[in-house]
């Protein structure tokens, strides 16, 4: 998905995250934690391993959002490996490396508390300009959706995950 200048993201690395079984969701009965603020979440797991965060349920799209939001980041700029999210675990582990001289041109990732079609969260391709001096190249973009199209989609993606956690909720 193409985003116009008026859309932002605000780019989360999210590499070491890791969710315990049983206790993802943070909410155990009796638990110190079931009210707790995102941030204290995670400050206890990574010094207690309590509770862990889910990138994709656990942390939030953003209060200006889907104008603007918060994004995972599963592949950074020039990096040569690809990383992938595990839906069931919160892990986020390495998908395939490139072994050419190939590397990913833009960070890559999705956006959390969205989902799609494809059950899979909402992706978002985070475009930064870096010009490299003394190479005189012309960059055209062609093709961009307008900001209210991609606010839309991001819109709807994000009613479907409500839908999408009501049902679950439901089993």
């Amino acid at each position: 998905m193409f985003f116009s200048s008026t859309v932002a993201a605000r780019a989360t690395s999210a590499f070491s995250f890791r969710a315990m079984a049983g206790e993802a969701d943070g909410t155990q009965t009796g638990s110190r934690f079931a009210n707790a603020a995102l941030n204290e979440r995670i400050l206890s797991s990574m010094s207690q391993k309590h509770v862990a965060a889910h990138p994709w349920h656990d942390l939030e799209i953003g209060p200006g959002a889907p104008e603007v939001f918060n994004c995972v980041v599963e592949i950074p700029r020039g990096s040569k490996v690809k990383y992938e999210l595990d839906k069931a675990t919160g892990l986020i582990k390495i998908d395939r490396v490139l072994y050419s001289s190939v590397v990913y041109p833009h960070n890559y990732g999705f956006i959390p508390r969205t989902i799609c079609e494809d059950s899979d969260p909402m992706d978002v391709l985070i475009l930064m300009q870096v010009y490299k001096k003394n190479e005189n190249k012309e960059v055209a973009v062609n093709e961009f959706l307008p900001a209210k199209d991609a606010i839309n989609a991001i819109k709807y993606s994000m009613d479907l995950y409500g839908s999408y956690i009501i049902e679950s909720l439901r089993k």
